[in-house]
């Protein structure tokens, strides 16, 4: 757009009054999550979705705010004393800053910068681990960008992987031998391949956004299931001044195989493993160089842990910079 650095930071028009406006809304969403708030819920072992970009051509940097709410039911851990199913409802929180590098023409870098901050309620009790959260690094190459009758197909795929910086002692004695899921990291390196694809013909596309996820086990044994996702989102572009509304809906579906409590003997986690449908529905709003994205995830069908996992929601928001 050939804006400067400091143009593109200190606006100062009505547009700086409107996103202001929306960062504020878009925070107080995430911490309603966070103060009414599994492996596959989040914590170190989740999957990184990229979905729509903005700027195909650009790098861009941006704040992601992640929030998930979920309700399970356990076998007490008091065992020597005969007594109900747990009650739990967890809440998986992560800030996490992210962005693309252009290297020459066909390659990508992302980064992914998580900070997780997870609360769990056990009968009313509360609980919280916090913590810098493991960084994952993708490199991906394009592989198609051209137009074919009258449509603009975009295709790029490549590997990735999630490093062991996050931390993986939890708060408590219990939530550290039962449940790591609430820890920030898994201190594991696990490795994934992904692949984004879109086609668009004038200012309506579809969006698919596989990805597998194939973990390691930890220094104490412990490793969370292998993992595989895919989005499909249609959307729509509408130009208004100078802004851009991208309103988008579509589905989502995530599957997990079992954790192992101790992978070498092959000691399971019955507890775990399973698939969702979620419905998606979203907008991003574009503003030059400036852009917020709002998601919201609805569980549609899901069968996870032997059903003793309920996912209520998932949201995803936040704000990007493309230069």
């Amino acid at each position: 757009m050939g804006y400067s650095g400091t143009t593109q930071f200190l606006i100062i028009s009505h547009t700086q009054i409107i996103m202001k406006k929306l960062f504020v809304i878009a925070f107080a969403i995430f911490f309603v999550q966070s103060v009414v708030a599994c492996d596959m819920c989040g914590g170190g072992a989740g999957s990184q979705y990229i979905g729509l970009l903005p700027g195909f051509n650009r790098d861009f940097v941006g704040i992601q705010l992640l929030a998930g709410n979920f309700t399970s039911r356990f076998p007490s851990v008091y065992y020597l004393v005969p007594r109900p199913d747990d009650v739990i409802n967890d809440k998986y929180n992560t800030l996490q800053i992210w962005g693309r590098h252009k290297i020459g023409k066909n390659y990508q870098v992302f980064a992914f910068i998580p900070y997780q901050y997870n609360v769990r309620f056990t009968n009313g009790e509360r609980s919280c681990n916090a913590g810098i959260g493991d960084i994952t690094i993708m490199l991906n190459r394009t592989l198609l960008d051209r137009e074919l009758a009258g449509r603009q197909h975009t295709l790029f795929g490549g590997v990735g992987i999630k490093l062991p910086t996050g931390g993986t002692t939890s708060f408590d004695n219990v939530a550290q031998s039962q449940f790591p899921s609430m820890k920030p990291g898994t201190g594991t390196y696990d490795f994934m391949l992904n692949a984004n694809y879109t086609i668009q013909k004038k200012n309506f596309g579809v969006n698919l956004d596989p990805s597998v996820v194939l973990t390691t086990a930890s220094s104490d044994g412990y490793k969370f299931g292998n993992r595989f996702s895919v989005g499909a989102l249609a959307f729509y572009k509408l130009a208004v001044g100078r802004f851009l509304f991208t309103p988008q809906a579509g589905v989502k579906y995530e599957y997990a195989t079992l954790d192992y409590y101790n992978y070498k003997q092959n000691w399971t986690n019955i507890y775990s493993g399973g698939g969702i449908l979620f419905s998606s529905i979203g907008l991003q709003i574009a503003y030059r160089s400036l852009g917020l994205r709002l998601i919201g995830n609805l569980p549609l069908a899901q069968h996870y842990a032997n059903g003793r996992i309920n996912t209520n929601s998932k949201l995803e928001t936040g704000f990007f910079v493309t230069f």
